[in-house]
This record gives C-alpha cells, sequence and structure tokens, in this order.
C-alpha cells in the first residue's frame, strides 16, 4: 500500500509536478480547509502539504490544527517565492510547520523534504 500525502492548495497547478511521485505516493487534493479536515478524519496520510494561503484559513493556522489532531502527520508549508525572499527563515521555531518548500512544489523538491525529516526520525 503507497503512503499518502494530501496537498490542500490554492491552485492545483502549484502540485502538478507532484504527478511524477504517483508511483510511490498515493497523492490527494482539495483546495479547501474544511475538506482537508475532513479527509484526514476519514483516511490516514503521511504528510500533509498546504499552501500558505489556502481558502478559508491561512497555511500556518491548519497546520496547527493537524498538529494538534493528527501529531504524527508530517506537515509543509508551501511558500510564495515573495514570501521566502522576504523571510529567508519563515518557520524557525515555528512547530506546525516542520518543513517549507517554495510554490510551485516540484518533485524534486518535496522529495528532498521529506528525504530530510526521515533522517530526522532517526
Amino acid at each position: 500500500m503507497k503512503r499518502a500525502i494530501l496537498c490542500v492548495v490554492k491552485d492545483p497547478r502549484d502540485v502538478q509536478p507532484l504527478a511524477a511521485l504517483q508511483h510511490v505516493w498515493d497523492i490527494a487534493s482539495t483546495g479547501e480547509a474544511g475538506h482537508a479536515l475532513e479527509m484526514l478524519a476519514r483516511r490516514q496520510f503521511e504528510v500533509v502539504l498546504a499552501d500558505s494561503r489556502v481558502p478559508g484559513r491561512d497555511g500556518m493556522s491548519f497546520l496547527t490544527l493537524v498538529m494538534n489532531r493528527y501529531p504524527a502527520v508530517l506537515r509543509i508549508l508551501m511558500l510564495d517565492p515573495a514570501d521566502t525572499a522576504s523571510q529567508p527563515q519563515p518557520l524557525q521555531g515555528d512547530p506546525a510547520a516542520q518543513h517549507w518548500v517554495a510554490k510551485p512544489c516540484t518533485a524534486e523538491a518535496l522529495t528532498g523534504v521529506l528525504e530530510q525529516a526521515r533522517t530526522l526520525e532517526k
């Protein structure tokens, strides 16, 4: 059985490159924070990738909910390039988002974050 990633994104084009990972990961996607919470309640996801500007809630507050309800889920925030340029260490000290990637999220960037997270777990 494949491991599962839930992508919570405003624009589905931001995660289209992740289709390259479908041979390893089951990738689900939604554009609404509320729907994402419903999906998390019905199914186990190992990773949540959330847009910093997801409709219905900002990405950090959404990931805080995920952290509180599903602490074992790896939480990744997807930031606009403008956000990362103004804050080179945007998540330092905030436990809600364990990692971040820039938009649009590439398969290589996500794979790198997942490998880094696996290394930190050991």
